[in-house]
């Protein structure tokens, strides 16, 4: 599993491979200098030399098809803005929360709420299901 400090680490070690090979480094010392292979090197000095736009080699992360994004974010964040709340007494050292005004409101009914109110839209917002939506 990667890490944040991994990729970044990745990253770095990439753009000191690089440098060296500005510097006219040969393969050899490059390898004596940090442990990197010689695919590594092979693949860095192409880029050196054709752009170095070319250096982002990952794919960028998959998107889920199941994952809320776009419109659809939008639209459960507008809906949500439209909930009546009030704050929780301020405190210091944490943050103050906020809590639904009608006791009897729950969030199955805030859900058919939304859902009511995008099929009436019509904006080509997907509804999203209760258990993604909460």
């Amino acid at each position: 599993m990667a890490t944040h400090w991994a990729r970044f680490k990745w990253q770095q070690s990439e753009g000191i491979v690089i440098n060296l090979l500005q510097s006219k480094y040969s393969e050899h010392k490059i390898r004596a200098i940090i442990p990197v292979g010689g695919a590594r090197v092979n693949r860095l000095r192409n880029v050196f030399k054709n752009d170095i736009n070319t250096l982002h080699t990952r794919r960028p992360p998959h998107i889920p098809i199941h994952a809320i994004h776009g419109s659809n974010l939008d639209a459960i964040k507008a809906d949500a803005k439209t909930w009546e709340v009030e704050d929780e007494f301020p405190c210091t050292h944490c943050y103050s929360k906020q809590y639904l005004l009608h006791v009897t409101l729950t969030f199955t009914k805030l859900h058919q709420h939304y859902k009511a109110k995008i099929e009436a839209s019509n904006d080509g917002a997907r509804i999203v299901s209760y258990l993604k939506w909460i």
